[in-house]
């Protein structure tokens, strides 16, 4: 039961860290492209925040797939996956 309780704590980590991640990015391109716009710098944020919500829910698989590769880097790098793999027997 400790170890699937581990296991969800890092996949909604890994989760987490990818949608951070990955929001500020989008944020930034869609505040470059909207800065060019005559519109007032908080409507600016609003749409670029929009924008990037936007993109989250065009791509949903996006997210899942780059936490994945995210979550398995967290367990390869402190070698919990051979500690994983021996008490699961898989």
């Amino acid at each position: 039961m400790i170890i699937t309780k581990y296991l969800i704590k890092k996949i909604f980590y890994s989760l987490w860290i990818c949608a951070l991640i990955s929001f500020s990015i989008f944020f930034i391109f869609s505040l470059f492209g909207n800065l060019g716009e005559n519109y007032t710098f908080k409507k600016v944020l609003l749409l670029s925040i929009l924008n990037a919500v936007q993109i989250f829910t065009y791509i949903p698989s996006y997210l899942l797939i780059i936490s994945i590769f995210l979550f398995t880097k967290f367990l390869k790098s402190q070698n919990e996956l051979v500690v994983i793999k021996e008490y699961l027997k898989i």
